[in-house]
């Protein structure tokens, strides 16, 4: 498993695998981009964003991009363009238990990510450039 990014809790994140023996299953490359980060997705069976303050961030649309399924909070930007059962499994914030259920459910059930997967593949292209310029585009002229 990979645990991927920086942030303020980085470090305790750090201590608690290396505390509970999981050093050698969990890797933390900390923050990647380019090539390294078009690997971590390729190399992934899943996304798991468990936040309880973003919008709509860029590595939501990356992963989709990526054909991978979805686990996340139902929070802003996240609850308008993702379904339940389609794009993502929902899980409550600061809440680690459903947080594992989802993932477990995930692992368990390959024809769910697959599915959840190429729906992400085909609903990220609604997030392209020219698709959304033209929608802005529209918008503004009708106004």
């Amino acid at each position: 498993m990979s645990l991927v990014g920086d942030g303020e809790d980085r470090d305790a994140v750090s201590e608690w695998v290396r505390e509970h023996g999981l050093s050698d299953r969990v890797d933390m490359p900390g923050y990647v981009d380019g090539r390294e980060l078009v690997q971590q997705y390729l190399d992934s069976v899943a996304f798991v964003l468990p936040t309880y303050a973003e919008g709509f961030p860029t590595v939501i649309s990356e992963a989709m991009d990526a054909g991978l399924p979805i686990v996340t909070t139902r929070c802003r930007g996240m609850a308008d363009r993702l379904a339940e059962g389609v794009n993502c499994l929902f899980v409550l914030p600061r809440d680690p238990h459903g947080l594992a259920a989802a993932v477990r459910r995930l692992l368990r059930d390959s024809n769910l990510r697959e599915t959840m997967g190429e729906a992400n593949r085909r609903q990220v292209e609604a997030f392209a450039p020219d698709v959304v310029v033209r929608d802005y585009l529209r918008a503004l002229e009708s106004v």
